[in-house]
């Protein structure tokens, strides 16, 4: 079962990086660190960007602003997409002809019988 076409009207681009292990002893891994000290993957840049175009809906949730060192403005959506579509929190979706990073990993939703119906995932936009 997918999204409905009168639901799922915008075009949706998806990329998935391919990622590399980054090797513990090698120089510079103390970069590849999040704030938590967990590993951050490292993109390939030999391997091209696996990229999917899908049909969506795609619905504003809230902006906000802030002055990083300039006037910045945060827009977040959630997307629906169709339950095939393979992605994750590390993912960027391309709506509008503006990329959007994903925020944690997708919402399966089900329909009933326990069946996947489709997904749900936040995402948001930088501009500024």
């Amino acid at each position: 079962m997918a999204l409905a076409p009168a639901l799922a009207y915008e075009r949706v681009k998806v990329y998935r990086a391919t990622f590399v292990e980054d090797d513990p002893g090698s120089p510079g891994t103390d970069e590849s660190v999040d704030e938590l000290g967990n590993p951050v993957p490292t993109p390939d840049p030999q391997a091209p960007e696996d990229t999917t175009e899908v049909r969506a809906s795609v619905r504003p949730v809230g902006a906000t602003e802030e002055e990083l060192g300039r006037s910045t403005r945060i827009n977040h959506y959630h997307v629906y997409l169709p339950p095939e579509v393979e992605l994750d929190g590390l993912s960027r979706l391309e709506w509008r002809g503006k990329l959007h990073q994903v925020v944690g990993d997708p919402e399966e939703v089900h329909g009933p019988g326990g069946r996947r119906h489709h997904q749900k995932v936040l995402v948001r936009e930088v501009a500024g």
